[in-house]
């Protein structure tokens, strides 16, 4: 794992991007990383959660942040990566900095083999619907933009922080080898079926209507990284000739 996870950082901190961490280097005897020090809480952290666990951030801030993770991911997803665990935690966030994309310790990398703790591991609100069908695939890149969706649901006040109700684990769904995994796959649906629900909600200017895309059940309709940067970048242009 620590050798996946070496080499998955030494190829993406080739590229020098603001909106990735970087890999400053490592020591193999104690299986270490030694990663750039960033100023800035993660998106789950007290700092951007109201009492009521709703973010507390702007949206210039959601907006911010949706830029920034779509040039992450497109660099990651361009480098035959997946990320695999985007969620708030995972996401380094200030005004001054940006957002930064961290922990790639479950990422994985089409050009080498895959382990089972890049199916099996991560936090549950995060996985797409098609990981119910077939957990042992129903990740990657796809999974990746339905993830950032999810936490683009949290950015814009439609959702509570996901990951405080958490009480099932996805190797409970993958295994399905104990009845536990029954009952963990309906609590999926139930938390699906609310995602799409807080997603109809969503407003038409450009943001929501790139947020939906990112949120469409169906893998083969959602919107690939390359597309809602396309979406975004159009919007920009658009802006800046009016």
């Amino acid at each position: 794992m620590w050798l996946r996870e070496t080499s998955i950082h030494s190829k993406l901190s080739a590229g020098g991007l603001p909106t990735i961490v970087q890999l400053l280097g490592l020591d193999a005897r104690l299986h270490s990383l030694y990663l750039e020090d960033i100023a800035a809480p993660s998106l789950a952290q007290r700092a951007w959660r109201g009492p009521d666990d709703y973010f507390s951030g702007t949206p210039a801030d959601a907006r911010r942040v949706l830029d920034d993770m779509a040039s992450a991911l497109t660099f990651v997803h361009e480098n035959g990566i997946a990320h695999n665990d985007i969620k708030p935690a995972n996401i380094l966030f200030s005004p001054t900095r940006g957002a930064v994309l961290i922990d790639f310790g479950l990422s994985s990398d089409s050009t080498r083999a895959s382990t089972a703790a890049t199916q099996t591991a991560g936090t549950p609100w995060y996985v797409p619907p098609e990981f119910m069908d077939n957990p042992q695939t129903g990740r990657g890149p796809p999974g990746d933009v339905w993830a950032l969706g999810v936490v683009m649901l949290y950015l814009r006040c439609r959702l509570r922080i996901p990951d405080k109700s958490t009480d099932w684990l996805i190797w409970e769904v993958a295994s399905q080898r104990s009845p536990d995994a029954v009952a963990a796959m309906g609590q999926m649906s139930i938390w699906v079926a609310k995602v799409l629900a807080e997603r109809a909600q969503l407003g038409l200017d450009q943001m929501d209507e790139v947020i939906r895309g990112m949120t469409e059940p169906e893998r083969s309709d959602r919107s690939t990284i390359n597309t809602v940067v396309r979406a975004l970048g159009c919007g920009e242009q658009d802006q800046e000739g009016s």
